[in-house]
């Protein structure tokens, strides 16, 4: 009867209060957001209070460092939480991370240590989503149908697609790139997060970086994602040569273009 009585509290509280309904509206938002929306909005709240945590960081205590292990550990600190929610939100994230290793001559070494990492991190996706991607722009066909041989494992993946290895009805030897479908999902909000994060940094920390939005966000990611327009007719499927100069499966020709639906783009 205790029990029953506790329930009875609960849903009387989750039902009749402000607190209540907002906290069960919370819980059904996050789970749907998990298990329907790849976590589109979740992995941007990480985000944030990571941009939080780092505001308070370089803000506040950046100032109180009195020696140089001590303004070492901070750095260490910052670029390890970072690397965390690269690591974590994947996608974008990884790539943007690939390009903060890059920056190596501006960023203080931890920075390096951590995202260089992140060259080797990007996951695959299962067979079976694979197929699933196939199924959805083939009309039902998993991709031995449509393809003479294909490999299951992929032979690179990279932030946005994977590289399978398949041949056509004629023999002929090409890479087919798969673009991950949560990236489609995830990339407007991923974007927004990025502009808002840059935008707010520049102001509070008084630093020319919103620059930085246009050549990561329009070029390194926004061009990379369209993967040419979906045809109406599966048949315009693209795939690339498997001879690519460095074997990775990217496009050899800028006028080779990308496939509808999964197929095309730079990995």
């Amino acid at each position: 009867m205790s029990s029953f009585r506790a329930a009875r509290r609960v849903g009387s509280w989750v039902v009749n209060s402000w607190t209540g309904r907002a906290c069960t509206a919370a819980i059904v938002w996050h789970q749907y957001d998990t298990h329907f929306k790849y976590a589109r909005f979740n992995r941007n709240v990480r985000s944030i209070w990571a941009a939080v945590e780092t505001l308070v960081d370089y803000k506040f205590l950046f100032a109180r460092q009195r020696t140089a292990e001590e303004l070492e550990a901070l750095h260490e600190r910052v670029a390890k939480r970072w690397y965390d929610v690269c690591c974590k939100n994947a996608g974008l994230y990884i790539k943007l991370g690939q390009q903060i290793a890059t920056m190596n001559h501006i960023l203080p070494p931890p920075y390096l240590k951590y995202f260089s990492e992140l060259h080797d991190q990007a996951p695959s996706v299962s067979f079976e989503v694979v197929e699933g991607i196939f199924r959805r722009e083939f009309k039902g066909k998993k991709p031995q149908d449509v393809f003479l041989e294909f490999e299951e494992m992929p032979i690179a993946s990279a932030s946005i697609a994977q590289v399978h290895r398949a041949r056509l009805a004629d023999g002929t030897p090409v890479a087919v790139k798969i673009q991950k479908p949560e990236i489609a999902v995830q990339l407007p909000w991923d974007l927004g997060c990025f502009h808002l994060l840059v935008f707010c940094f520049e102001k509070i920390f008084d630093l020319p970086m919103y620059w930085t939005v246009e050549p990561l966000c329009k070029v390194r990611a926004g061009m990379e994602i369209k993967f040419e327009e979906k045809e109406e007719d599966a048949d315009n499927w693209h795939v690339d040569d498997e001879n690519d100069d460095d074997g990775s499966g990217h496009d050899r020709n800028d006028d080779k273009g990308g496939g509808g639906g999964g197929g095309g783009g730079d990995a």
